[in-house]
């Protein structure tokens, strides 16, 4: 028996894996009229406020605020504002009000912007609000 140099199989070369994370991540994202829309999967009751980072076509978010009477959702659009570095008032829930899955407006946002602060290390540190 002849001994085979060992050799990593990869279904497909490492390049087109990144461009492949590339493309989801842009999914995420979606230029419109009034800004940027996000697609957000939520996890309520989670230990620690978070961004996780991209879960298939969304931007996975935990956050400590429990799913009821919209508290996670004012999580979300908390953790969102702080990490992008905008006002509250400019970030709002446009679909999934009680579902993980939501569409999130970012009003006079780029999409190139929250892709670089929403994706960065620096954005997965926990937050240390609720």
């Amino acid at each position: 028996m002849s001994a085979r140099p060992f050799r990593l199989m990869t279904p497909f070369p490492v390049g087109a894996f990144f461009r492949i994370m590339e493309g989801i991540e842009l999914m995420i994202f979606r230029d419109v009229a009034d800004g940027v829309e996000i697609a957000v999967k939520v996890v309520p009751g989670s230990t620690r406020t978070r961004i996780l980072g991209p879960l298939g076509d969304a931007l996975k978010v935990a956050v400590s605020a429990p799913p009821e009477k919209g508290k996670a959702n004012q999580a979300v659009v908390r953790l969102l504002a702080e990490v992008l570095g905008t006002a509250r008032r400019a970030i709002t829930v446009v679909s999934g009000q009680t579902s993980p899955k939501k569409v999130i407006l970012i009003k006079g946002g780029s999409v190139e912007t929250c892709r670089r602060k929403l994706l960065s290390p620096a954005a997965k540190k926990p937050s240390r609000g609720a």
